[in-house]
């Protein structure tokens, strides 16, 4: 797979994780759910930025994705393994996040496994750029709603 595949890849995925994201925050807020996440204030913005858009891809998708994974597919070729870890390693991407609610475990656990599909077909490179795009869209809509309630 070329570079431009893997990233034309990875933005297909990231962008579908957006659209889940997005549908399930609007029936999170329909069901009167508050969103939790926000921009640490003691953060400058460029500084959260780097980390959510760079730095944590790479190292959530290594941590979370390639190591076990990769491990997994190494001891055994049986899917179901797979998918179990895959899932076990979900669990515990969606638990690094903040809120630590059953909403966060809802929307996190189906996008980590999304993820995990997309490692399994394209690799590590696909998963970190989908990790990225996801990523980059939610840095501007945090950045945007804490912009316009601060200047309301």
């Amino acid at each position: 797979m070329s570079f431009r595949e893997k990233v034309r890849g990875g933005f297909r995925f990231g962008m579908a994780t957006i659209i889940f994201f997005g549908f399930l925050g609007i029936l999170f807020k329909i069901l009167g759910y508050e969103e939790t996440e926000q921009i640490p204030p003691d953060m400058p913005f460029w500084m959260f930025a780097i980390a959510a858009i760079i730095v944590a891809p790479f190292l959530e998708e290594g941590l979370f994705r390639w190591l076990p994974l990769r491990l997994t597919r190494l001891l055994t070729k049986n899917a179901l393994a797979f998918w179990i870890v895959a899932l076990g390693s979900s669990a515990l991407w969606a638990y690094g996040h903040p809120g630590k609610t059953a909403e966060v475990f809802i929307l996190f656990i189906p996008v980590g496994m999304l993820l995990s599909f997309a490692f399994s077909k394209y690799g590590y490179g696909v998963c970190v750029i989908a990790h990225m795009t996801n990523n980059t869209f939610a840095t501007l809509v945090l950045y945007l709603l804490q912009y316009f309630a601060g200047n309301a």
